[in-house]
């Protein structure tokens, strides 16, 4: 794990649990809401990353997998 908490992909949990995902874009990166989809009936590659964008719709670009990690912080704590 790097010093800012980010940690490689490959060792991301593939339960369906929501991840901060750092995705590379071409000018930067791109830090996203994703989960590990096991859907059955996508083409391929498959399984893949799916994120969560544009106000919540939830997009499959395969292209743009995520090559970084973190867990998703704590929400506040009720009355902050």
């Amino acid at each position: 794990m790097s010093d800012d908490g980010w940690m490689p992909i490959e060792t991301a949990p593939r339960t369906g649990q929501e991840i901060q995902a750092a995705i590379p874009i071409y000018n930067g990166w791109r830090i996203d809401i994703a989960w590990w989809c096991f859907d059955k009936h996508a083409k391929k590659p498959r399984p893949y990353w799916v994120t969560n964008r544009w106000c919540h719709m939830t997009s499959y670009d395969r292209a743009a997998q995520p090559t970084h990690w973190r867990p998703l912080p704590a929400p506040p704590a009720e009355g902050e």
